[in-house]
C-alpha cells in the first residue's frame, strides 16, 4: 500500500542510534586493536569473531578464522590452558602462558588473558587477548646470554684477581719465611764456636762466622775471598801440600774433604787446626759450592790440659782428705781407747781402797780400839 504524502515520517529512536553508535565504536577498537583478540563460545570453543591483529598473529584470514575453533588454534590439552579456564569459571577472569598454533603449524608462546561475558543472544562467551611473547622470550634470552657473559667474564676476572692475590700472598709469605730462615741461619751460624764458612767456588766468594775473627784476629769483610782470606794465611812450611791436597780434591768426585794444617793468626801466633768440608757438586761432577769448619786445634789442647790439670788436682785433693779422714779416725779411736783405759784404772783404785777401809774397820773393831764409851779413840778419815 502506497505511503500518503502526508503521512509523517518516523523518528529513529535515539537510546537505539545511541547504543548502535557505541556498539560500533567497540566494534573499531576491538578490530584495529594491536592487540590479538578472540572472542569464542565458552561452551564449544567456537571462534565467533576475530580482529586483524589476531588474524596475522595466526596466518588466517579473518574468515578461516571464523570456521575455527579454539582447538584449532591453541594447545587445549597443555596444564597451564586448562588452568587458565578454570580460573577463569571461578573468577571470571584468568591469565596464563599458552602455546598457540599457527596456520603453518608453528607454535608461538603467548600470554592470554580471558574473561567471560554474556552475548545479546544470552550466551557465554570469552574473550581471549593474546600477546606474542616470542620476541620478549628472544630479548630475554639475549639479555640472559649477555648476563651469562658479564658474569663469566667477571668469574674470569675473579679468578684472575683470585690468582694474582693468591700468588702475591704465596710471595709474600715465602719471602718473610726466606728472611726468617736467613735470620735464624745467621745467628745459628754465628753462634758456633768453631769457624764456619761456606764458599762459594765458581765466583771465589766465601761467608764466614764471627768465631773466624775472634779465634784468628782477622776482620770480616762482605767480599771475603777463599784465596786471600784462607790460602793466604796457611803457615808457609804447610802451604803447598795443603793446596795441593785441595786441588786434588775438587779435581775427584770426593763429596767429603779433611785436612790437617798449621794456620797463621794476625798476631803471628801459629795455630794447629783441622779443616772439614761438604763438597757440593753438579751433574757433570764438577764442584761449584764447600761447605764446612774449622776447629783451632791449640784452643782445644789448652783446654784438654786444664781439664787434666783439673782432673789431677781433684784426685789429689780426694787423696788427702781419706787420709786426713784417717788420721782423725785414729786420733779418735786413741782417745776414746785412753778414756777406756783411765775408767778402768779409776775402777780398780776405787775398789781397792774400799777394800782397804773395810779391812782396817774389822781389824780395830776386833782389838777393841772403837769402844764407844772412852773418850777418845781413833776417827778415820776419809
Amino acid at each position: 500500500m502506497p505511503k500518503s504524502p502526508n503521512t509523517p515520517k518516523q523518528i529513529p529512536n535515539p537510546k537505539k542510534l545511541r547504543g548502535a553508535a557505541i556498539d560500533d565504536i567497540h566494534h573499531l577498537a576491538f578490530d584495529n586493536s594491536v592487540q590479538a583478540n578472540l572472542v569464542t563460545r565458552s561452551g564449544t570453543g567456537k571462534i565467533l569473531i576475530a580482529n586483524r591483529a589476531a588474524c596475522r598473529l595466526l596466518g588466517y584470514s579473518k574468515k578461516e578464522l571464523l570456521t575455527k575453533n579454539r582447538a584449532d588454534i591453541a594447545d587445549i590439552t597443555g596444564a597451564s590452558f586448562k588452568r587458565m579456564l578454570k580460573n577463569r569459571k571461578a573468577q571470571g577472569h584468568s591469565t596464563a602462558w599458552v602455546t598457540m598454533i599457527k596456520k603453518d603449524g608453528r607454535r608461538i608462546p603467548c600470554e592470554v588473558t580471558s574473561a567471560t561475558f554474556k552475548g545479546r543472544d544470552g550466551n557465554e562467551n570469552g574473550i581471549f587477548t593474546i600477546t606474542n611473547m616470542s620476541q620478549r622470550i628472544l630479548k630475554q634470552k639475549n639479555i640472559d646470554a649477555i648476563k651469562e657473559k658479564i658474569v663469566a667474564h667477571n668469574i674470569l676476572l675473579a679468578q684472575k684477581r683470585s690468582a694474582g692475590e693468591k700468588l702475591h700472598y704465596e710471595m709474600a709469605t715465602r719471602k718473610k719465611l726466606h728472611k726468617e730462615f736467613k735470620e735464624n741461619f745467621r745467628l745459628t751460624f754465628n753462634a758456633s764456636s768453631d769457624v764456619l764458612y761456606d764458599s762459594n767456588l765458581l765466583t771465589d766468594e766465601v761467608l764466614i762466622n764471627n768465631a773466624y775473627e775472634k779465634d784468628f784476629g782477622y776482620k770480616i769483610t762482605k767480599h771475603m775471598r777463599l784465596v786471600v782470606d784462607w790460602a793466604g794465611h796457611i803457615h808457609p812450611n804447610d802451604k803447598d801440600a795443603v793446596y795441593k791436597n785441595y786441588t786434588r780434591m775438587l779435581a775427584s768426585k770426593k763429596t767429603e774433604w779433611k785436612c790437617k794444617y798449621r794456620f797463621l793468626k794476625a798476631d803471628g801466633s801459629v795455630a794447629n787446626v783441622v779443616s772439614r768440608a761438604i763438597v757440593l757438586r753438579d751433574d757433570a761432577g764438577k764442584a761449584y759450592r764447600l761447605i764446612g769448619y774449622m776447629k783451632d786445634l791449640s784452643k782445644q789442647k789448652v783446654l784438654e790440659e786444664k781439664l787434666e790439670m783439673e782432673i789431677k788436682l781433684k784426685e789429689i785433693q780426694i787423696k788427702e782428705a781419706a787420709v786426713e779422714a784417717k788420721e782423725t779416725e785414729r786420733s779418735d779411736i786413741g782417745k776414746e781407747l785412753h778414756a777406756n783405759q783411765n775408767y778402768i784404772e779409776d775402777s780398780r783404785v776405787n775398789t781397792l781402797r774400799r777394800f782397804f777401809l773395810l779391812s782396817f774397820t774389822y781389824n780395830l773393831t776386833k782389838t777393841g780400839l772403837t769402844n764407844s764409851n772412852s773418850g777418845g779413840g781413833i776417827r778415820i778419815m776419809r
